[in-house]
This record gives C-alpha cells, structure tokens and sequence, in this order.
C-alpha cells in the first residue's frame, strides 16, 4: 500500500469525514505534487468502482458502506444485456429461505442498481422481496405472509472483484484517439480510448486493451491498448484472441517447469514392475508433427489366428505427485482447452 492510499483510507474512515471533492481531500492531506493529486485521483476511481464511494453532484465523493445482510455471488450478463446476480452457496440458502418455492437460482438485478457491475464480476447484492402481482379490487389478498406470490430482486452494493481485467476488441477510428468495438458481455460494445493508440494499429484490428473506467449509466467505458493482436482473419490471432478473453494461462510457473527438468529421461526397474515392457516392439505414435504431446500410440502385430491392434495411451499421472507444484497447477487449469 502506497504512502497516498494509506492517508486516503485514513482520511476516509475518519469520524469527522464529509463528502468531499479530490482536490478537497489532497489539500486536506496535503498532497502538493502533479503525481500525487493524480495517483490521489485514480485510486478515488478505484473505490467508485468496488461500491466504496459514490459521487455526488458537485464531484463530491461520499463513502458507501454496503448494505447489512447483503450477499456474496456472481454477476452474470445476458445476450440482451441484462444483468443477473447467482449467489454463492450460503447466498443461495439463504434465498430458499426467503422464497422456499423458488426453482432459479438468477437473481434480476434492478434497472439501474448493477453500479458499473459486468459479466463475471464478483459482488456483494443486497436482496429485495416484492410481489408479482398487487391487490386488486373484488379479489381476496394474499396474506402478508404468504411468499408464494413473491418475486426477487437485486442491487448491486460492492464489487469484491473483476472477472475481466482486459478487454478484447476491434480498433475504430471515429473519435480523437479512436475506440473500440468490443462483445458486449466479455467487453463493453464500445470502449473509448482515453489515450493515443500505438502507432502500429490498424482500423479493425484486434486489440487488447486495459480498462480506465467502466460503463455505468450513461457514461461510456474508457481504457487503453495494451496489445495489439493483429488481423482476425489470421488463425494465429484468432487463438491468441480467445486466450486473452478468457485469460487462459500460456506459460507454466517456474516451480512447475523445476519440477520437470528433474523427471528422469529413463524408467527404472522399479517402475517397470508391475507393467508389461514394450520398448522393444514396434510402437508408433498417431499424434501429428504439430501436437502439443505424443500420448497416444498404437501398434500392430500379426498372429495366428490374424491380427492384433494395441492402443497405448500415456499414463500421466504417474508422474503428477500429490503435492507437488505439478499437481497444483494441473487442479489450477483443471481441464484441457482445444483451440
């Protein structure tokens, strides 16, 4: 933690503390430097963004402490653009309490109270319980404790955190620096760059870009390009674009690659016991000259009574330990993905 966050928690929390502009707070901490009245100013934003903050008119900040009972999930939104909160498993128990009846665990969240909240994003929601349809005249009520008749809503209180720290997009040259068409769930559908491409960008390019600020109401989201892919008609492009939506790993941690220059080039008598030995047949592996890896083999030999075709497949696991750094990062990627 900086010397300039520490004093802005400080400030902030302090009992005497009212809602105040950036330029209020630095004079009140006495932050005189171009730097710090910047570094001041981004990590303001940061707070908006988690729910921590919340600006009022006059660009005055006041602090927002969530909601008492306020539940922990995820934001899921969907291809109309709507936004769903999922709670965790104690959020969804606590649900079947309030709505017993209840079969989806998708939560709507209410017009205009997600913040600035986006797909994958991790929240604390506050939770509200209403009817689905009013009293109407000449028909019995029912009573006010019967839920039956009752629906959930949700308001997004405080981003814990993001499940996107990057954006993908397709560069356009409309505005002073440009923008960025993203897929609108992922990433925005447009993302304005808040400063000067890199010089080697294209329109319609594919993009990386870091985020500034996100959407929220009316207020477009902003960022910066960070990398630029290339053209999405490459199949190269295509698969390192997908790596970086989904933010898959592409290099293994240093324990790991470790782990495996100390595996031995030779199996050991030990190791053969208890198997059958087939290094001196003829045994050929049908994964292609640009496979990732060769566990998968056959071999043919020719009988009596005709032929016999064995299928070899590698045992891995032999090799992954309990414990160790391979196996913790095998439970980390925990699958394989096929581009």
């Amino acid at each position: 933690m900086s010397q300039v966050e520490a004093l802005l928690n400080d400030f902030l929390y302090s009992p005497n503390y009212t809602p105040s502009t950036p330029d209020e707070v630095a004079a009140a901490l006495g932050i005189r430097s171009a730097q710090g009245r910047r570094e001041l100013k981004t990590l303001v934003q940061q707070l908006c963004e988690r729910g921590l903050l919340t600006r009022l008119s006059g660009n005055r900040y006041a602090l927002r402490k969530p909601k008492d009972g306020a539940l922990t999930g995820r934001i899921i939104r969907t291809k109309s653009g709507k936004l769903l909160f999922l709670p965790n498993e104690e959020g969804q128990r606590e649900v079947e309490r309030l709505c017993p009846d209840r079969e989806d665990a998708l939560i709507p969240v209410q017009e205009g109270r997600g913040r600035d909240a986006m797909d994958g994003d991790t929240v604390r929601a506050s939770i509200r319980l209403q009817r689905r349809t009013p009293f109407r005249r000449g028909r019995s009520p029912r009573r006010a404790h019967d839920l039956s008749d009752c629906t959930l809503s949700a308001r997004v209180e405080e981003i814990l955190s993001r499940g996107h720290n990057q954006w993908i997009g397709s560069y356009v040259s409309d505005v002073r620096y440009g923008s960025v068409a993203g897929d609108g769930k992922t990433s925005p559908a447009r993302i304005r760059l808040a400063e000067p491409p890199p010089p080697d960008v294209l329109p319609f390019m594919t993009v990386v870009v870091e985020p500034i600020s996100r959407p929220i109401g009316k207020m477009e989201a902003t960022g910066r390009i960070i990398e630029v892919l290339g053209w999405p008609e490459d199949a190269n492009v295509q698969i390192t674009t997908v790596m970086r939506k989904y933010e898959l790993p592409e290099r293994f941690p240093e324990a790991v690659l470790d782990e495996v220059r100390r595996l031995p080039d030779a199996v050991s008598e030990a190791e053969c016991a208890g198997r059958d030995d087939w290094r001196d047949r003829c045994v050929l592996t049908i994964d292609p000259e640009s496979a990732r890896d060769y566990d998968d083999a056959i071999s043919l030999t020719r009988e009596k009574n005709g032929w016999v075709l064995a299928v070899h497949i590698a045992d891995v696991s032999h090799y992954v330990r309990p414990g160790s750094a391979l196996d913790a990062e095998a439970l980390r990627r925990g699958n394989s993905t096929y581009l």
